[in-house]
């Protein structure tokens, strides 16, 4: 380690208040009341290793897209979670499912609002060939929209129809599980 940290001093609490994520980072748990800290070897990580990008409204997509694929290239299940998925952004959104998806007898599970008729969601994705197909209701109060698949949760701050349109911004943040 490049110091031994027994006692927080009142330096290095002021050089954590100047940092950019005022954290520290430590290698054992902290007692420490009046800092923040995080030990990057604990067995249950309150943090963990992300890796995001930004696209402001009119920038392209393709690379989110692209990345996107790579990760769900050869995934058994895939689960995606978006309140607003069938809100009128059906057409868009199967168009982007099936560059995402190869194999369209795997596993997919589309959890959304259930204003949306997930009858009939359900039923227009078998339709389209997605025959292992759930659509289960939404948690009540739930805001996230993300992807699940082969280790990975891809967050997505304004959700999968977002991926599709330029006059959108979305950050999309990759998330090891």
């Amino acid at each position: 380690p490049l110091f031994t940290l027994d006692n927080t001093t009142t330096e290095l609490k002021n050089l954590i208040l100047k940092s950019k994520l005022k954290l520290l980072l430590t290698d054992k748990n902290s007692t420490e009341q009046d800092i923040i800290s995080y030990n990057i070897l604990s067995p249950n990580p309150k943090y963990g290793f992300h890796y995001s990008m930004t696209f402001k409204s009119g920038n392209d997509k393709s690379f989110a897209v692209n990345h996107i694929i790579k990760l769900l290239k050869n995934a058994v299940k895939v689960e995606i979670v978006d309140p607003y998925f069938d809100n009128n952004q059906f057409s868009a959104n199967l168009a982007l499912l099936d560059r995402f998806i190869t194999n369209k007898t795997n596993q997919l599970e589309i959890t959304c609002d259930v204003s949306n008729n997930l009858v009939n969601l359900k039923s227009r994705l078998i339709s389209f060939g997605y025959t292992n197909t759930k659509c289960p209701q939404i948690p009540q109060n739930t805001h996230d929209r993300y992807i699940k698949a082969n280790g990975v949760k891809i967050h997505l701050s304004s959700g999968f129809y977002a991926l599709t349109q330029q006059n959108k911004e979305l950050t999309y943040m990759v998330e090891i599980l």
